[in-house]
């Protein structure tokens, strides 16, 4: 304190730091790390230079000679920490330098700039060319600087998408094909090599070709998934349901020729943004016309005032929302900008699903994102054409889903399927004949600690963190409807072509999971019951939804979707700057939701399912949003039921070993509230005063 009164803040005399965002206490750390059996000393600091960023390093002395596992040490800190807790690197260390006072001198710890050599020499070195092959491929995918050869797949990021990615690379190049379930079953590399070596050694070549470049007949057909859409447009023409809208704020200086001519690119470098589709002989064919220049139609707002420059852009967004494009006239990509200020823009974007999924909307943002700045500052554009196009892929995709392939796809499924029962939620609303698509969101977050919980357990079971969502949801849809075979969609990327990866179109698969919950199994025993079923689903995920639907279900009912009702995706595709070589976009400008440009609170969308729950893992933390019929739940319905899936998923961490029936699903507020409920409808009140128990 001074003498003025006023408190002067030097520094912590603890050793907090702030990381990410997040608090960490370092002897937190340390003491965790202690616990490990060949851990003598540990020191844990927060180091500002070490590879580009900011980074928890862990200092280590063994307690005698046998080597430590880095592996090891991360896999023992993730059953006490939070992942966001557990250094990045660890130093080995024969003893802690010391101060004149005899304390750990702090100061003099630094990673030798050798670490990586070492890393990359001792512990992620190879024994086999498998092995060094894999590696490779682990640091592309996983995004990771080394491997060690006993690091998990899972524990370094991996999940059910970037294993699908990982077994195309495998294919391509070995040209053998290795089950998803090897993956799972041998998650070290050391482990999978192993495998991988097996089937080399087997010759198990490949059934599915390889994709190229086709020759181009007169009629080029569409893609089964394309063929559904088309025919859903022609029963209900002028239908925005199958619109995909995206706004994108942009903030600085605009450059609008240079967006103009980026779009540009982009038309000409990916056919399918100028395909339209037309019927002949009463078959849809592809139309793909000549590539030309581009127009950005801009609106200009600035002389509005604040709020009726949000209501005019609200009544803008809406109408984009709602207005349809025609299959058969195009274009089937629709953009505009709208200027807010003279450097505060919101560019609107709108495709048709038959020409774009998810994974493709972020390779059409990366590039868009590249091409802009290459054009700002003059320079050519740098993407080469495309080897092959969305309409090889159909025309590949016909040939090869055909014969003996598509019979065996098809009796997994009808073995798996058949019988399955209609998932029948109870509703607020009586389901009418026809349903529509009005539809609304409900978000939600799941809490850091709960999140790093779920990551901990599925990595002890083996399994993904899909996996385990999809099991208590599953278990949640169970407890509501008194139903033990429950069936939960949930989309695919359906890129098992490593050529697949860089290229727009409509991949996306359904594919239908059913588990069965008879027998009262335990979470832990439901949860390997899904990964069972999950496995055997991307085994077969070649098989396209819309020939199920025409083998398991002739007769379309009106008032259902069919073979599911609800669908669960854990939204995990290629972010923008999952790959190092990706350029960013400097902060310049942001994806934004174009329903958080609408009116707030539960929002009015399209739908497509009685239930579609979306979530996504991003920077440390798990966000969801339940989309629900209009025409059947009210928004209260759906805030309980998201409520009691995160008391499920909390009761699930706590106790998997307890049989499904007797996990919690109520709060403790919720819990006391039905409690006062019944002990009021339990007594009985006479006019008189007195008061006895009603039975």
């Amino acid at each position: 304190m001074l003498s003025t009164g006023d408190l002067q803040f030097l520094r912590r005399i603890d050793q907090q730091i702030m990381l990410h965002g997040s608090r960490i206490e370092p002897g937190e750390i340390e003491t965790a790390l202690r616990t490990y059996p060949l851990v003598k000393e540990a020191v844990v600091l927060l180091e500002q230079e070490t590879k580009g960023h900011p980074q928890l390093v862990a200092f280590i002395v063994e307690s005698n000679a046998e080597p430590l596992s880095t592996s090891a040490l991360r896999r023992h800190l993730l059953h006490r920490l939070p992942s966001y807790m557990v250094p990045s690197t660890f130093v080995f260390l024969d003893t802690m330098p010391l101060t004149s006072n005899g304390k750990v001198d702090r100061r003099a710890l630094r990673v030798p700039e050798e670490v990586e050599h070492e890393e990359s020499t001792a512990q992620a070195w190879s024994r086999t060319p498998i092995e060094e092959l894999l590696i490779g491929l682990w640091k592309e995918i996983l995004g990771c600087r080394q491997v060690a050869r006993h690091e998990n797949f899972f524990e370094l990021g991996g999940h059910s998408l970037l294993a699908t990615r990982l077994l195309a690379q495998i294919r391509a190049i070995l040209n053998i094909a290795v089950p998803l379930r090897a993956l799972f079953e041998a998650p070290t590399l050391a482990g999978f090599a192993q495998r991988v070596e097996q089937a080399w050694c087997q010759h198990d070549v490949s059934p599915m070709p390889p994709l190229h470049a086709m020759e181009r007949p007169a009629t080029i057909p569409l893609s089964f998934a394309q063929q559904r859409l088309w025919f859903v447009e022609q029963l209900h023409p002028g239908s925005a349901t199958y619109l995909v809208p995206q706004a994108r704020r942009i903030h600085g200086p605009r450059n609008t020729r240079a967006l103009e001519r980026s779009l540009a690119d982009l038309i000409r470098r990916h056919e399918i943004l100028r395909t339209t589709f037309m019927a002949d002989a009463g078959q849809p064919i592809q139309v793909i016309h000549p590539a030309g220049q581009y127009r950005l139609p801009i609106i200009d707002l600035r002389a509005l005032e604040d709020t009726k420059k949000k209501a005019c852009v609200r009544q803008i967004t809406d109408a984009e929302h709602q207005c349809p494009l025609d299959l058969h006239k195009g274009p089937l990509l629709r953009t505009m900008l709208l200027q807010l200020a003279d450097e505060v823009h919101v560019w609107l974007l709108t495709l048709h699903h038959i020409l774009t999924d998810g994974w493709s909307n972020e390779v059409l943002l990366r590039e868009l994102t590249i091409c802009y700045h290459a054009f700002v500052s003059g320079q050519p554009s740098p993407f080469a054409p495309l080897p092959i196009q969305y309409a090889d892929y159909a025309l590949w995709q016909r040939q090869y889903l055909q014969g003996e392939v598509l019979s065996t796809q098809l009796n997994y499924w009808t073995k798996r399927l058949g019988g399955a029962p209609v998932t029948s939620l109870p509703t607020d609303f009586p389901r009418p004949a026809v349903l529509s698509a009005r539809g609304a969101v409900h978000p939600f977050t799941v809490s850091q600690d709960l999140l790093e919980a779920l990551i901990v357990l599925s990595h002890q079971e083996g399994v993904t963190l899909f996996m385990t969502l999809l099991c208590a949801f599953q278990i949640l849809l169970a407890r509501y409807t008194g139903q033990l075979d429950i069936v939960v969609g949930t989309d695919s990327a359906n890129r098992t072509q490593v050529q697949t990866e860089e290229m727009m179109g409509f991949f996306v698969n359904l594919l239908a999971l059913r588990t069965d919950l008879s027998g009262q199994p335990t979470f832990r025993e439901v949860l390997r019951r899904v990964r069972e079923v999950v496995l055997g689903a991307y085994t077969h995920q070649d098989t396209p939804f819309e020939l199920l639907v025409e083998k398991l279900v002739p007769d379309r009912r009106l008032d259902c979707t069919p073979l599911v009702q609800v669908l669960f995706v854990l939204e995990n595709g290629p972010a923008r700057s999952e790959r190092g070589r990706e350029t960013t976009t400097r902060g310049q400008d942001e994806v934004i939701d174009p329903s958080s440009l609408s009116r707030g609170g539960d929002e009015e969308t399209t739908v497509k399912f009685d239930l579609a729950l979306f979530m996504q893992e991003r920077a440390g933390m798990l966000r969801g949003r339940l989309h629900y019929r209009l025409d059947l739940f009210k928004a209260s319905t759906i805030a309980t039921l998201v409520a009691r899936l995160l008391t499920l998923l909390q009761s699930s961490i706590k106790k998997p070993d307890l049989p499904i029936d007797l996990l919690s699903m109520t709060s403790d507020v919720e819990s006391a509230q039905a409690e006062q409920q019944d002990m009021k409808q339990a007594w009985h009140i006479h006019d008189d005063g007195w008061f006895d128990l009603a039975y």
